[in-house]
């Protein structure tokens, strides 16, 4: 699965992610938890942080705010999915993958 975005007219594949965009996730799943104990949402810090997945100058939470709504929902619905193809399986307690 790839995570693409298309913005004036270029498409963006983010390449696989790196340490750094896993300490952004996490990162940004601190930020999310705090807001939402706060009672607010972290939409910026979501988008900042896809936008960050593609490793690209021209990929910003400002350029991401000029796509259309489709690719909005298209990104925020797709991004976890393919995160997880990167994350390793889950072993059992004898050490046998699941």
């Amino acid at each position: 699965m790839d995570l693409k975005v298309t913005l004036n007219g270029t498409t963006y594949t983010a390449p696989a992610p790196m340490m750094r965009e896993f300490k952004q996730y996490i990162k940004f799943l601190r930020t999310a938890a705090r807001k939402r104990e706060e009672g607010q949402e972290a939409v910026e810090e979501e988008f900042a942080f896809i936008a960050c997945l593609f490793q690209d100058k021209a990929v910003t939470p400002e350029a991401l705010d000029s796509a259309d709504f489709a690719t909005g929902e298209q990104l925020l619905n797709g991004y976890s999915q393919w995160l997880a193809q990167y994350m390793p399986k889950q072993t059992a307690k004898n050490g046998v993958s699941r």
